[in-house]
């Protein structure tokens, strides 16, 4: 289900909840709060502050006075990323959830379009949105492509041909769906993985809107680039998806554990780590052999042997 992407006026958009989890991120915060406090519509924003060590109530007492009442803070005990969401979903009062990562931050006037778009579009269950990638020089769109209409075609797109792309910030996720699913809390980090799949192969109104809603900032730091993290997930993440997924997916376990290992090589090499790249690349294709045709990622080998 693609979406009617035509944006018109309305007066009774749909309630946004924006949730911002920053853990560290003191120095882009600003960034991330102006651009949700400088929308119009029907919106709540909530920053979390999720045990930080850095400067981040400092930071949040100068928002707070240059923009009285305009957000909640919440400080907290380090949580992780998947309880702080889960967290943030059982307090939201908006009929949608937006979680902004604290380093991101929304285009201007994209709470208004996206309200509007899920009124004309029969407020699907989710949302999935274009975005900008940015780094220190570029900004690059992100544009997924159709939607497809059955479930295991959408979660090939998803998880293997990667023609849809899920981005924090720029999905958007009705407060009801949160009865069925969560963010898995044991998993360092692809947190979004198991609850994205179990949305896409469990309602049918996943709807897409062609517009970039918000930027989504590349540097070093991501926690998703720490390849420790990931490493520790690895035992871990096929078990989740597969608990949000109908049985029928339990033929796919090879291939998640592949796809997996894949993400973790294509990291290594990222980083500058061929030993490593390599090291999971060939993990991928002991544990699918399909895994071999995933070209992107047999470049990357390649490249780093020759």
């Amino acid at each position: 289900m693609s979406g009617k992407n035509e944006v018109v006026q309305c007066d009774d958009g749909c309630s946004i909840s924006v949730v911002i989890p920053s853990y560290n991120y003191g120095r882009y915060l600003p960034d991330a709060v102006r651009s949700v406090v400088e929308q119009v519509g029907r919106w709540d924003l909530t920053v979390i502050d999720d045990g930080s060590t850095d400067n981040t109530n400092e930071v949040v007492k100068v928002l707070a006075n240059e923009y009285p009442g305009k957000f909640n803070y919440i400080y907290q005990e380090n949580k992780g990323l998947a309880a702080t969401r889960n967290g943030a979903a059982s307090l939201a009062k908006g009929d949608y959830l937006l979680f902004l990562d604290a380093d991101d931050w929304l285009c201007e006037g994209a709470l208004e379009k996206i309200s509007c778009f899920l009124v004309l579009n029969n407020r699907p269950a989710m949302l999935v949105c274009d975005y900008y990638s940015a780094d220190a020089i570029t900004f690059r769109l992100r544009k997924n492509k159709g939607l497809p209409s059955s479930f295991d075609k959408r979660l090939d797109a998803y998880l293997f041909k990667k023609s849809i792309s899920l981005a924090s910030g720029a999905t958007i996720i009705r407060r009801d769906v949160f009865d069925q699913f969560d963010f898995p809390n044991n998993l360092f980090s692809s947190e979004d993985l198991p609850f994205y799949a179990g949305v896409l192969v469990h309602y049918m109104d996943v709807t897409m809107f062609h517009e970039p809603v918000v930027n989504i900032r590349k540097h070093a730091g991501r926690m998703r680039r720490d390849i420790e993290r990931m490493e520790k997930t690895a035992p871990l993440l096929t078990d989740e998806m597969l608990k949000r997924l109908p049985s029928y997916y339990e033929k796919w376990r090879r291939r998640l554990d592949a796809r997996h290992f894949l993400s973790m090589s294509r990291l290594s090499f990222l980083a500058g780590n061929n030993q490593a790249g390599k090291k999971y690349y060939w993990r991928a294709l002991k544990a699918h052999p399909l895994a071999l045709f995933q070209f992107s990622y047999l470049k990357k080998l390649l490249s780093s042997i020759f």
